[in-house]
């Protein structure tokens, strides 16, 4: 057992322990501080990211499931990539999602290998790269199956020998799926309009429906229950329920965590946020700082509160003098401003350096500033690989954890 306390450090109990021994203990033993996730894998090994995005493993190591060109066991945690945010093993194989979207994986595989940007490799003893885009992944136990869903959130497949999908490449099965889980021979997945659905065999009657049981016939995607709840990223749980519980997140955004977030929505936290920090609502705050709510809004296109409010506090401009464009997405670098913005509205000094980034030439010389800020005090940071990526997309959960950051900040 693998544990991840909320103090960020990790205990595991019996074997594993990190500390370079074959020993078996009585109790939980700390292994390391300083980490956000956890993961036991299936073969006796276990992988932490760091608070720092560092991926490590410990354990055994057979199928070169901790990517060191080795198959020897590990009985001491080892660094196997940096920009990591999420991982998955099984028995076999593993694969990790970085901060820009790019799937790897490494390991022996299904009897073919692992699938990856280059083919099939037979025994992929360190991370290959597979494609880029993906929100989610995870692989089957047994069958070498491995599933994705891509940051347009259209779900796909490989593997042979399995069921729902028989495929040396990667093939597109559905549109609009959210979550998804893969068994030995079925999927299930989560659409956007919080329905399941699941395919692939029914041995057992894993699919939730029907009265045949069968090993081989493969059964069509069939929507199987509806009003499944929506719930964070596994790297961003913490933070975002941290966010919940202060009430800095509405009850209706509390869903569709991996939607980009709107210029309207992040007003809205801005506003949760002055009234937490400031402990009153944001129209006596305002007053407080000899400022005045208007009595109609300026903007033609949109009446939101608290967007008026955001603009009063100057945390937000209009794309025009009459224009608020409520329902565009915001853009990293725009993310950046706003929380700046209203960090210098709670009265922050908000002078920083700019941090020196790869792509630093697409970043806008407005933004630079407010990057720098929101960077050099751990609120937001790049991508991975030294990148930026100014003009990208800010998912909600991004959006809640950033919040929550920044009001620790100002305390």
């Amino acid at each position: 057992m693998i544990i991840l306390k909320t103090d960020d450090s990790v205990w595991v109990n019996n074997f594993l322990l990190g500390d370079g021994t074959q020993n078996r203990s009585e109790g939980f033993v700390k292994v390391m501080d300083g980490c956000k996730y956890v993961s036991a894998g299936a073969g006796d090994n276990a992988y932490v990211i760091k608070n720092d995005d560092t991926l490590w493993g410990w354990g055994s190591n057979r199928y070169a499931e901790l990517g060191n060109r080795d198959t020897e066991v590990i009985y001491t945690p080892i660094q196997i990539l940096e920009d990591v945010r999420m991982i998955h093993g099984n028995s076999a194989s593993v694969l990790a999602i970085r901060l820009d979207n790019s799937l790897y994986t490494w390991g022996a595989g299904s009897n073919d290998g692992v699938y990856t940007e280059k083919g099939w490799v037979d025994f992929a003893g360190t991370p290959y790269k597979v494609m880029d885009n993906v929100l989610r992944a995870c692989a089957s136990e047994n069958s070498g199956q491995v599933a994705v869903i891509k940051t347009d959130h259209t779900l796909w497949a490989w593997g042979l020998g399995g069921s729902f999908v028989e495929s040396a490449q990667p093939t597109k099965l559905y549109d609009h799926a959210r979550e998804m889980a893969i068994g030995e021979r079925h999927v299930a997945v989560v659409f956007d309009n919080n329905t399941l659905g699941t395919a692939g065999t029914n041995y057992y009657k894993v699919l939730g429906h029907g009265d045949m049981e069968s090993w081989s016939e493969s059964i069509p995607l069939k929507t199987i229950m509806d009003g499944i709840q929506d719930s964070p990223a596994s790297w961003a749980v913490k933070e975002v329920e941290e966010a919940i519980g202060l009430q800095l997140v509405p009850k209706d955004m509390q869903n569709n965590y991996d939607q980009d977030i709107t210029r309207e929505e992040f007003c809205i936290l801005a506003v949760r946020l002055v009234e937490e920090k400031a402990g009153m609502t944001v129209t006596e705050y305002i007053e407080s700082q000899d400022l005045q709510v208007p009595e109609q809004s300026p903007f033609d296109d949109c009446n939101h509160p608290d967007v008026i409010a955001a603009s009063v506090l100057k945390i937000v401009e209009g794309t025009s003098a009459t224009t608020f464009a409520p329902d565009n997405w915001l853009t990293r670098e725009q993310a950046a401003k706003v929380l700046s913005a209203a960090a210098r509205a709670l009265g922050e000094d908000i002078q920083a350096d700019f941090p020196v980034f790869g792509d630093g030439q697409n970043i806008a010389s407005w933004a630079k500033p407010y990057i720098g800020y929101v960077y050099n005090a751990d609120i937001m940071k790049g991508v991975g690989k030294n990148l930026f990526n100014p003009k990208g997309g800010y998912q909600r959960q991004q959006a809640y954890m950033t919040i929550l950051r920044l009001l620790k900040s100002l305390e």
